[in-house]
C-alpha cells in the first residue's frame, strides 16, 4: 500500500530507495556500510526533559558517570568499575541521546577509566556506562512515551531518532543544548517537551514564551518543523501562581500559529482549583504518565502528528532481509499449541506450559494468535512467542545497520502486561521496545493496529542470525488469572536502517 502523506509537507511518509547508500562513520571510528536499499522516511527527534525521555532510546545501565566530561575527554570517572579492565568494551550514553562505543585502554585507576576513543560529545553526570562483550552491541531499547506511541499508532510514517531526554532540565538548559543536538541529528521534525521543570521553578509566562520562540527559531534554522508539546499536569504545580503560568502557556501556544500538542488538559484533574495535578490513575509519581497510560497519552497527539507527519500502512516486504514479511501461508512450527493450529511459513509460535494458545489465519492471510491462562500467570513463564529467524552473512557483522519491525492488530488484551517486541541476535544481544511492565494494560490499545520498531543497531560481529520476536507477557496473578489475548500479526521483518 502506498504511504499516506500530508500534502502540505512534501515527501513525508514511507518511501524506499534502491540507490546506493553512503557509508557512515560509527561512534568508534569504524566505517559502517549500509545496505543498498535504505529507508527514505523522514526523521522525528523527540527532545526535552524526562517526559521526552519516555519516547527516546535508553541504554541498558550497568554503572553511571560520577562526573561530567567534555567532548575530547580521554578518560571518564564512573560509580563502579566492576567488570572493567584493560580491553573491556564500553558503551557510554552521551548528552544528545547517542551512544559512544569505545574500549578501556588500561586497568582503571581508582574509578577513572582511560578510553581508546575520546568522547565525541559531552557526557553528563549520571550518564549510563555499560561494559559489553560483542563489538558494537548497543544494548538499547526504544521507549514508548506520549510521542513515540502516537507514531506507532500512525504506522511509523517517520523514523524515530535516538532522541534527547534530560531529566530535570529547565527551559534555559534545553534551549542551550538544542542547536548542538539538531546539528548532530538533522531531523525533519522535532517534538519539544520544554515546560515541566520550569513552571514549578518560578519561571514567568513571559520567560516561557521567550524560550518557546527561541526553540522555534532554532528548530526552523536547522530545517526542522517544531511541534510544541504543552506541559503535562503535575503535582509540582501546586499554587495559583504556578497554575496561572500553566494555563497561560496552553492559551498562548494555541494562538502562536505553530504545530502543537495539548498534553495539558486531557488528563488534568477536573476537581483541582489552585493546582494542576494529573487525574487519578494517570501518573503515580505525580507527573510522568504511567506505563498503562502511555498509548492513551499518545492518542491526544494523533490529530496533530497525522496532520504534520502523515500516516502510513506501507509494507516492509521490499525491505525485509528475511522472508514472509506478511506472515502468509502455513507450514511453520507450532510448539505446544492447540491441535489444528496453523502457523505462517517460516515462523515459530511457541506457548509456555500453562498457556492455552491457538494460531490461525485471518481472511487476509495474516496470523491470528489467541491465548489464555487458566490458573496463575507469570510475566516470564506463561508467555506466548511468535518469531522467525533472519540469516545474516558473516560480512554483515559490525558493518550493517538494521531495525526489527512488527505490525500488530490488537483485538483483546486482558491481564496482559507487555506486548514485548525485540530483536534477538545470535551472539546474545537483545534490542527491544517498550519493556515497561503494565504497558499492554492501556485501554487505548484495544482495537488498534500499532507498528513497532526497535532502535537502529549495528549487527554485532560474529552474529549469524537475527530473530525478531513478539512476546505476549501476562501479569503475575493468583489463580484464577483471567489472562486472555487475541492479536493479529500483520508483518514482521528485519530491515536496513541508518544510525541516528
Amino acid at each position: 500500500m502506498a504511504a499516506t502523506t500530508n500534502p502540505r509537507l512534501t515527501g513525508v511518509g514511507v518511501q524506499w530507495s534502491d540507490s546506493s547508500a553512503d557509508a557512515l562513520v560509527g561512534p568508534d571510528g569504524v566505517q559502517i556500510g549500509l545496505s543498498a536499499r535504505r529507508s527514505e522516511r523522514k526523521r522525528l527527534l523527540v527532545y526535552g526533559n524526562s517526559i521526552a525521555s519516555q519516547s527516546t532510546v535508553a541504554l541498558a545501565q550497568a554503572t553511571t558517570a560520577s562526573s561530567a566530561a567534555n567532548a575530547g575527554a580521554t578518560s571518564i570517572v564512573v560509580a563502579s568499575v566492576s567488570g572493567v579492565s584493560s580491553g573491556t568494551k564500553l558503551a557510554v550514553g552521551l548528552y544528545d541521546g547517542s551512544v559512544h562505543l569505545t574500549t578501556a585502554s588500561a586497568n582503571p585507576v581508582g574509578n577513572t577509566v582511560a578510553l581508546t576513543h575520546p568522547l565525541p560529545r559531552y557526557m553528563r553526570v549520571s550518564a549510563p556506562v555499560v561494559p559489553y562483550t560483542t563489538a558494537r552491541s548497543g544494548l538499547v531499547r526504544q521507549g514508548a512515551g506520549p510521542i513515540s506511541t502516537a507514531v506507532m499508532m500512525l504506522g511509523m510514517p517517520v523514523e524515530l531518532t535516538a532522541g534527547y531526554g534530560y531529566g530535570g532540565a529547565t527551559m534555559g538548559e534545553l534551549i542551550a543544548d538544542l542547536p548542538r543536538v539538531l546539528e548532530s541529528v538533522r531531523p525533519h521534525f522535532v517534538a519539544l517537551h520544554l515546560y515541566e521543570n520550569s513552571i514549578p521553578a518560578d519561571a514567568t509566562l513571559a520567560q516561557c514564551q521567550a524560550w518557546t520562540r527561541a526553540a522555534v527559531r532554532i528548530a526552523r534554522g536547522f530545517g526542522a518543523v517544531p511541534i510544541i508539546c504543552t506541559s503535562v499536569p503535575s503535582t509540582s504545580i501546586s499554587n495559583a501562581s504556578r497554575s496561572a503560568v500553566f494555563d497561560g502557556i496552553l492559551a498562548w501556544v494555541r494562538t502562536l500559529g505553530e504545530e502543537y500538542v495539548d498534553f495539558s488538559s486531557p488528563w488534568l484533574d477536573p476537581t483541582a482549583t489552585t493546582s494542576r495535578p494529573p487525574a487519578s490513575g494517570w501518573a503515580t509519581d505525580g507527573v510522568h504518565p504511567d506505563a498503562a497510560r502511555r498509548f492513551s497519552a499518545g492518542v491526544y497527539a494523533l490529530d496533530t502528528l497525522a496532520r504534520v507527519l502523515g500516516s502510513s500502512a506501507a509494507s516492509y516486504a521490499d525491505m525485509d532481509l528475511g522472508s514472509n514479511t506478511p506472515l502468509a501461508g502455513s507450514g511453520g512450527t507450532a510448539t505446544s499449541l492447540v491441535g489444528g493450529s496453523v502457523v505462517a511459513a517460516g515462523y515459530t509460535i511457541a506457548a509456555d506450559a500453562g498457556v492455552t494458545a491457538t494460531a490461525s489465519k485471518t481472511s487476509d492471510d495474516r496470523q491470528r494468535l489467541v491465548m489464555s491462562v487458566a490458573g496463575a500467570s507469570n510475566i516470564s513463564s506463561t508467555t506466548l512467542t511468535a518469531s522467525k529467524s533472519v540469516a545474516v552473512t558473516a560480512a554483515a557483522g559490525g558493518s550493517v545497520v538494521v531495525r526489527a519491525v512488527c505490525r500488530v492488530r490488537v483485538e483483546d488484551l486482558t491481564q496482559i502486561s507487555m506486548l514485548l517486541f525485540q530483536a534477538q541476535c545470535s551472539g546474545g544481544e537483545v534490542y527491544s521496545v517498550a519493556q515497561d511492565a503494565g504497558i499492554a494494560q492501556d485501554p487505548a490499545l484495544t482495537g488498534r493496529t500499532i507498528t513497532i520498531e526497535t532502535a537502529a543497531f549495528v549487527v554485532p560481529e560474529g552474529c549469524t542470525s537475527i530473530q525478531p520476536q513478539l512476546r505476549l507477557r501476562p501479569v503475575t496473578l493468583s489463580s484464577p488469572s483471567g489472562v486472555t489475548a487475541s492479536i493479529v500479526i500483520e508483518e514482521m521483518a528485519v530491515i536496513p536502517a541508518a544510525l541516528s
